[in-house]
């Protein structure tokens, strides 16, 4: 497990269960098989491994990121999306808001809600939808969160609604977590399963196969929970986002 605390540290959990810090002042992470990703501003570092060395992989301009295998993704200050191709940045896309990996897929929303997607770094983008508040994209499996709220996700050619009134939506290994507006977090195992409650007050989550965590209340607490019935382990407060590995 990896977190970002409020103050801007990134700590990382070990296989031993003992937490260490590995930056300080950081905005934004993604941890990616054995390699982690911190934005400090504007600036975008990488390492390999939690005793390897830092190094800065764009100095400036960088608003987000998205990491797959060796790909790396930028939105820049400015809304223009590019890729790391050895030392340079080339331009993909203008009037960018979010981006999201998944094997050689990009995945963008512009800033008039519709989602694109493209394959590889010289195929064309082809429009997905046309009115996406958020979305998730893993193992192939598009969701989205339309701007009424409601969840669905890419069946084909077609969109199946998996339940409405969310905020968000995460999807991982055949499961679609999303929060809803008065803060109940609910995972749905499968389309045609039922969407249970797993927290009330939830600000924010990710999960992995059997292990949840979960952000809640005015002192950011953050908790790991295994069934939705059971209880959720406190790990630490003052947490801004958290990444289950």
């Amino acid at each position: 497990m990896a977190l970002l605390k409020e103050n801007g540290d990134l700590k990382v959990q070990k296989t031993t269960g003992t937490w260490v810090t590995i930056m300080h002042g950081v905005t934004n992470f993604q941890v990616n098989q054995d390699k982690i990703f911190a934005q400090q501003g504007g600036s975008l570092w990488q390492k390999n491994g939690v005793a390897g060395a830092w190094k800065r992989i764009r100095g400036s301009g960088v608003k987000s990121f998205s990491v797959e295998g060796d790909q790396v993704a930028v939105i820049l200050t400015d809304s223009t999306l590019h890729y790391k191709s050895g030392n340079s940045w080339p331009l993909m896309l203008r009037n960018v808001t979010a981006v999201d990996l998944d094997g050689d897929k990009f995945v963008a929303r512009q800033a008039d809600s519709t989602l694109r997607i493209k394959t590889g770094t010289n195929g064309s983008w082809r429009l997905l939808r046309s009115d996406v508040r958020t979305f998730d994209i893993e193992d192939g499996v598009v969701a989205v969160v339309q701007n009424d709220g409601t969840l669905r996700y890419k069946n084909g050619n077609t969109w199946p609604v998996l339940f409405r009134n969310a905020k968000s939506v995460v999807y991982d290994d055949g499961r679609f977590g999303a929060i809803q507006p008065d803060g109940t977090l609910r995972i749905k195992i499968g389309p045609g399963g039922s969407a249970t409650k797993w927290a009330d007050g939830a600000l924010s989550f990710d999960f992995r196969v059997s292990r949840v965590g979960i952000i809640k209340g005015a002192e950011k607490r953050l908790c790991l929970k295994k069934i939705p019935t059971g209880a959720c382990s406190l790990i630490t407060t003052g947490v801004k986002t958290v990444q289950v590995l």
